[in-house]
């Protein structure tokens, strides 16, 4: 491919991504929870599905799954862990346990345990911004695979 040719397809792939943060966030920010909408592994997320839409990592099960289980992993260990970085220690290799017992491995959800682990956000935020957030991310890569089906 072309320097140009490569140009493009950065571009592209930039300007998508740019899209799906800003839905992401619009959709947050306006209708559920203005101060939530920011996560980390939302970002990570939407790099691993357009620069990698066929791994299996991004597949839509990985993307929700991973990341529900981790979140919820990181919840757990604030509750019963509260203000400790262990709990940071405890939320992510739990869930790396968890996720690869059911087969639902995606690396952006190591940030969603960690970020859960902190004790910032309690168990609503599993729904607004967490699950809402990464449905929007799996409907965007489908989304993504169909306008670039030729390229797969």
């Amino acid at each position: 491919m072309s320097t140009g040719g490569v140009f493009m397809e950065a571009a592209k792939k930039a300007g998508f991504g740019f899209l799906v943060f800003s839905a992401v966030a619009l959709v947050h920010s306006v209708f559920l929870t203005p101060d939530l909408w920011l996560l980390g592994f939302f970002g990570a997320a939407i790099t691993l599905v357009i620069a990698e839409p066929e791994s299996r990592f991004a597949e839509p099960r990985a993307l929700l799954g991973g990341v529900l289980v981790s979140f919820c992993c990181g919840l757990a260990a604030a509750y019963f862990m509260p203000g400790q970085p262990a709990a940071i220690v405890l939320a992510c290799s739990s869930a790396i346990l968890l996720m690869t017992l059911l087969r639902v491995q995606n690396p952006p959800a190591g940030a969603a345990a960690a970020i859960a682990a902190s004790g910032t956000y309690d168990w609503t935020a599993l729904i607004a911004p967490t699950a809402t957030g990464m449905l929007m991310i799996v409907l965007a890569h489908q989304a993504w695979k169909h306008f670039n089906q030729t390229r797969f």
